[in-house]
């Protein structure tokens, strides 16, 4: 086939790759690209020992305790850096940056569904779907998303570079280099594990059978680098699941939960309608509640499809790629997302795939009259549009934090997370807007109520919630209510941010002893706390104690700012 046929293929995916997402351009940061990048200081080390550092500690990869207890991908943090040198935190730039990733990995899709097919228009329509398939756009809109198109990137290359190693071009550089990618891949997002699986199942299909020795000396290199990530991750997060016990508390609920999730996406891959981030999957009791026998008979159906094809091997090749590149995250190791639509950026290939070959053995049957080709057609192009229209208006929910978390909280009614970060969402906005347009505030910290207690009457236990709550209502001056709130956070659980906030409460009523005394509690669940430090030293400088302020403002060190002058001010003349 002329290589002019190609490129011009390849030059309408990209095209029609920028045209679906080049709204996503003017989107902000959102959601976890605060913890992973805005307010992360590994980002803006792009330094040799910064880099080493992205590898060894696991702190760099969020400024969240919570998410860098469960994420170790060194090859993102590093592109966050190297981004952050370039420009800075220009969120516009990183959007074009996924972009590019994402077309990339469509033009690689393209590449390997025609060398696996022989069939240039398969190929087309598979990298299509892949490209502007809606159930894409939290790995590729979402910044943080930057995980995803970068190890499939390098999972991809690894993947050609092992076709082309056991195929047609077997030489060292090429098993030399599919064994480096998949390093890459491995380092930028724990998915990539599953490859060793998908080029045994790609032998296995073009290649038939071979001795046990070729078989060893062409997986084992990969078991063995899979096994060094393994043992590296290990070392750094000192685990390798994110959860300790099981959804739904034992192996079998666990099962049955994975079974929903797995029904769930191939629902999203043949409906993606009611997109969402976060979505709750209720741990069953038995086999026959209603949302199992529903999943039982959608994973049956797709089984019966893989049966119908199993002699044509392409065909279930894709299909079986779909289920071994779910086995990641399908809670065999237990992570704290049950199910996520970022989740299908790999296993997509296996959909999109099936699709491309299905329309274009029936657009190639000659038994298809005119009638039925232009209807073909019609269906095909219909669906095209459907796909691409219903990814420009997700782009458009990830807009800003405001209008994405409202997005989740209408399809996730039931999910107190979901209310908690637009509450959340609506308090940064409330901060905007306190200097300038009191007003305006006012109303987004009543928005943020409202939020807070509605998550709260899902999740009475929240101690995330009353303690956002207890911040609003200080900085709408209800000290007692910031207090009230603030208890029923530390009783839940003792936290020295609860505490130093609770602290800020008492300095604003006057009450200075009640003040140092949060204050210490918060220095001794985390000495250093600098905050700590400077508020007992704003209480003892109220209390013309101006010794122990001088004491309190030196051990707060590099806690005090350039902009906190009241308190640099009061440091100066307590010296």
């Amino acid at each position: 086939m002329p290589t002019k046929y190609h490129l011009s293929l390849i030059l309408l995916i990209i095209a029609l790759t920028l045209l679906v997402y080049y709204d996503s351009f003017n989107n902000s940061f959102v959601y976890d690209d605060y913890p992973f990048l805005v307010e992360n200081p590994a980002v803006r080390i792009l330094t040799l020992r910064g880099i080493i550092s992205n590898f060894i500690d696991r702190a760099a990869a969020s400024s969240s305790e919570r998410l860098s207890k469960d994420v170790w991908r060194p090859f993102v943090t590093t592109s966050f850096a190297i981004d952050y040198r370039l420009w800075g935190l220009k969120p516009r730039f990183y959007h074009i940056e996924n972009t590019a990733f994402h077309t990339m990995n469509a033009i690689l899709v393209y590449c390997i569904t025609f060398l696996i097919l022989k069939d240039a228009l398969a190929a087309f329509i598979a990298s299509l779907v892949f490209a502007i398939h809606p159930a894409e756009t939290e790995a590729v809109t979402w910044v943080s998303g930057r995980s995803n198109v970068l190890f499939l990137l390098f999972f991809l290359l690894a993947f050609i570079f092992h076709i082309r190693d056991t195929g047609y071009k077997k030489s060292v550089l090429n098993r030399a280099l599919s064994l480096v990618f998949f390093a890459f891949s491995l380092f930028s997002k724990e998915m990539a594990i599953a490859l060793p699986l998908v080029l045994i199942l790609y032998d296995a299909h073009f290649h038939g059978r071979r001795s046990l020795k070729t078989y060893v000396n062409n997986y084992l290199p990969f078991f063995l680098v899979g096994a060094f990530y393994l043992i590296a991750r290990f070392s750094v997060l000192g685990t390798i699941a994110q959860k300790e016990e099981w959804w739904g508390g034992g192996i079998f609920a666990n099962i049955l939960v994975t079974l929903k999730a797995v029904a769930e996406y191939i629902r999203i891959l043949l409906f993606p309608v009611n997109l969402k981030i976060m979505y709750l999957v209720d741990a069953p009791k038995s086999l026959f509640e209603r949302d199992i026998l529903a999943a039982l008979f959608i994973i049956f159906l797709a089984i019966f499809f893989y049966l119908a094809n199993m002699r044509r091997k392409e065909a279930s090749f894709y299909i079986l790629w779909f289920f071994i590149t779910l086995i990641p995250v399908s809670n065999i190791v237990p992570f704290k997302a049950v199910m996520a639509e970022r989740f299908l950026y790999l296993p997509m290939i296996g959909f999109a795939s099936c699709f491309g070959m299905i329309f274009s053995n029936a657009g190639s049957n000659p038994r298809l009259g005119t009638m039925s080709r232009a209807v073909l057609n019609f269906i095909f192009i219909a669906i095209l549009i459907f796909y691409g229209a219903a990814t420009i208006s997700r782009n458009c929910e990830w807009r800003d934090e405001i209008t994405f978390y409202a997005q989740e909280s209408i399809r996730s009614p039931k999910d107190p997370t979901a209310h908690y970060n637009l509450a959340f969402a609506y308090g940064k906005e409330a901060h905007r807007y306190a200097d300038r347009e009191e007003g305006i505030a006012d109303a987004y910290y009543g928005l943020a109520i409202k939020e807070y207690k509605e998550a709260l009457s899902l999740k009475p236990d929240s101690q995330l919630a009353y303690a956002g709550l207890g911040n609003v209502y200080n900085e709408l001056g209800f000290y007692d209510d910031g207090i009230k709130n603030f208890r029923k956070a530390s009783a839940i659980k003792e936290d020295s941010d609860i505490y130093n906030n609770m602290a800020v409460s008492y300095y604003r009523k006057g009450i200075f002893d009640e003040t140092i005394k949060f204050c210490k509690k918060a220095l001794y669940l985390k000495p250093g706390h600098a905050n700590a430090y400077i508020n007992m030293g704003n209480a003892f400088y109220a209390k013309k104690e101006y010794g122990k302020a001088k004491l309190a403002w030196l051990e707060a060190g590099s806690g005090i700012s350039g902009a906190d002058l009241l308190t640099d001010k009061r440091m100066k003349e307590a010296v």
